[in-house]
């Protein structure tokens, strides 16, 4: 398979891990001695690496992807797959594309629980108080015990969510496309025409949802109206599925308890965002993927695909051009 040409494109910071030299660079040379590797960034990328590459890994531009005239398959380095959905940005028609999709589960798992419980416990309070020297007794008013937590998607994250939520001994309920395909961890599943008949009922709502057409702004005015004024919101997935100035303005008038936010729209999340002083509001930087594992894990993922891919097997995480994930 030497004829096979690899370009492992790294254009982000955090993608950096496969640079040439690297620990996981050379995992990837020594599992796959007969391949073509070229390790490329920003600055040292040419026209010539991108036309005669067979497979990208990485995150090029569209521009790129345009002169990819030999390219036949594209590995994400991340979840979300936005940019990357559209079958007419690339030039060969059976194009294949793959993306990160358990790589990160653990550790956004871990986050999403973290801020539940901060946010329940209202730990920022306690944070404040302690910085203060401030020695006042606070009782929180809720537990994840016994609620009932909506998963909205119902993907590999939200299943890596409710096993760790399942200690909890919660009620676990799902909206994704197809209900009736229900996931054995959850009690109940329903359509996105149910959407707000499922909000209505969780004292808790996970949002890990890809961004699609159909998934913008789901998260609208009415959708808030339905919620319970007790309500906590966690967004782990893409913050364009809520719409923010009907967020801030459920918040403001509390019919929402509180929001943990690892995504926004639009991010970065402006400096004046009236988000960042809301006392009920916990954000993170979009970094709940980030872990000590997950170039390691990325690396596995890359692995497994590529010998599917040299062994001419169906690959998994294969992006569905007519869904858009």
């Amino acid at each position: 398979m030497s004829d096979v040409n690899v370009l492992v494109y790294s254009a982000f910071e955090y993608t950096a891990f496969l640079h040439e030299g690297s620990e996981q660079a050379e995992r990837l040379e020594y599992v796959f001695p007969d391949l073509n590797f070229f390790f490329r960034n920003r600055d040292t990328v040419t026209d010539e690496d991108v036309r005669r590459a067979d497979i990208i890994i990485g995150h090029p531009t569209p521009e790129m992807i345009g002169r990819a005239e030999n390219l036949k398959w594209l590995h994400v380095n991340s979840a979300g797959v936005n940019g990357y959905e559209k079958r007419s940005l690339y030039p060969n028609e059976y194009m294949i594309v793959t993306r990160a999709a358990d790589t990160f589960g653990i550790s956004m798992a871990e986050h999403t629980v973290g801020m539940m419980i901060s946010l329940s416990r209202n730990f920022r309070l306690l944070d404040r108080q302690q910085r203060g020297h401030d020695w006042r007794i606070y009782r929180a008013d809720r537990e994840l015990y016994g609620a009932t937590v909506l998963m909205l998607g119902a993907g590999n994250l939200a299943k890596e969510i409710a096993g760790r939520l399942k200690g909890f001994d919660v009620k676990l309920i799902a909206v994704k496309r197809d209900p009736e395909n229900r996931p054995d961890w959850c009690e109940a599943a329903y359509g996105p025409k149910q959407l707000h008949e499922a909000l209505a009922q969780a004292d808790y709502v996970i949002d890990s949802l890809p961004l699609t057409e159909q998934t913008r702004h789901m998260l609208d005015a009415q959708a808030f109206a339905a919620m319970k004024q007790d309500a906590i919101l966690i967004n782990i997935g893409r913050g364009g599925t809520v719409d923010t100035e009907a967020l801030v303005a459920a918040l403001r008038e509390g019919r929402l308890y509180a929001a943990g936010l690892d995504v926004t729209e639009p991010e970065p999340l402006p400096a004046d965002s009236p988000l960042w002083d809301m006392e009920n509001v916990m954000i993170s930087p979009h970094c709940s993927a980030l872990s000590g594992e997950e170039n390691r894990r990325r690396t596995d993922t890359i692995i497994r695909l590529m010998k599917q891919y040299l062994s001419g097997d169906d690959l998994d995480y294969e992006v569905d051009f007519e869904k858009g994930y």
